[in-house]
């Protein structure tokens, strides 16, 4: 589909095919954000829609667009961080997402919401709380300072109950730190050590990546 061909779509289509022409514009905007630009009023707008399957992926596309132009998003913040208290899983999930991309290239943009963002470690929703990993991940990549003071947090992720989705994930938080704050993460290393030998076999994986990248960072320092 070409952009006409999506806004038409948008102005004129049914719900099931905006949700296939939004499809279609996530992946045109997140390759080339600027082809979307013509469209953005309708992108940000079903962030209001009534139908969730549109909201969900208005939240997705975002993130997709917003990591490259997070400023297409700025008057959009408040819209998406409403979407964090919908009923619906998968809209709380990629609203955590978009604020996380959208954060990880201007954290100005979502600093207020950095707390809520966090909040979501005790969501119900496993995939909530791998949304939530996922959204400070990103964030954490450009300012890794920022989880200085809830690192407590994500090392209690380390032993979430849910181990398809979040507690293999929690150890990535400390790789991505441990890359750019090695002093800081070094003090988690023996308690990675202990996830090395975890039931699950991701956690056992990622927990070994993260000590690695954590030492070579370490080693980089010193000299």
């Amino acid at each position: 589909m070409t952009i006409d061909e999506i806004k038409q779509t948008f102005q004129e289509g049914n719900d099931k095919d905006k949700l296939k022409a939004l499809k279609f514009a996530s992946r045109i905007g997140f390759k080339e954000p600027e082809s979307v630009e013509p469209i953005l009023t309708e992108l940000t707008g079903f962030l209001k829609s009534d139908n969730e399957d549109l909201v969900e992926y208005a939240c997705w596309t975002a993130g997709q667009v917003g990591i490259n132009r997070p400023d297409f998003y700025e008057n959009s913040i408040t819209e998406i961080v409403k979407q964090l208290d919908s009923k619906n899983e998968k809209i709380r999930s990629n609203a955590l997402f978009a604020l996380g991309r959208i954060g990880r290239s201007d954290f100005s943009l979502i600093s207020d919401y950095l707390d809520l963002i966090i909040s979501f470690s005790n969501d119900e929703s496993p995939i909530v709380r791998l949304g939530m990993i996922w959204a400070c991940e990103n964030i954490g990549t450009n300012n890794p300072k920022v989880f200085i003071e809830h690192l407590s947090i994500f090392d209690k992720l380390l032993d979430d109950p849910n181990t398809e989705k979040v507690r293999g994930e929690a150890p990535e938080m400390f790789r991505v730190l441990g890359k750019r704050i090695p002093e800081v993460i070094e003090k988690y290393i023996p308690r990675l050590k202990e996830k090395t030998n975890d039931d699950c076999r991701t956690t056992r994986i990622h927990s070994e990546g993260a000590i690695r990248i954590t030492l070579k960072s370490l080693e980089k320092l010193k000299n």
